[in-house]
């Protein structure tokens, strides 16, 4: 249940594609930043999320290419920030580690239509 649960969460994230804060730059930064800490904190339970060409010039095409209100990207910024606050998995905290996530995830609920 939990692996099924980071498998859609990684999923959410490569079709979403990023936001910014305030800035192009700072949102991208921060998802970028969020979303390879959380690779490495998830890897220490044997989940493995490819990371692929996701890097800040791809969050920064996908972002101009996007209808993302100034809003949506505070969205994006804050979910990064998250990403990045998580404790890393342990056989131990499975399931805490997982709630984490869905809080994380649950940052982006208010995304206007143009930006999902």
């Amino acid at each position: 249940m939990q692996r099924r649960g980071l498998g859609l969460f990684a999923a959410v994230v490569l079709i979403a594609g990023c936001g910014s804060g305030t800035s192009t730059g700072s949102a991208c930064d921060k998802i970028v930043q969020g979303y390879s800490d959380y690779a490495t904190k998830a890897s220490a339970c044997g989940v493995t999320i490819p990371v692929g060409s996701f890097d800040k010039a791809s969050c920064e095409a996908a972002f101009n290419g996007s209808g993302c209100t100034s809003a949506d990207k505070q969205l994006w910024a804050d979910f990064g920030s998250c990403l990045s606050a998580l404790p890393t998995c342990t056989a131990g905290n499975i399931t805490p580690f997982t709630n984490a996530v869905v809080a994380c995830t649950n940052k982006l609920n208010g995304l206007s239509a143009s930006c999902n």
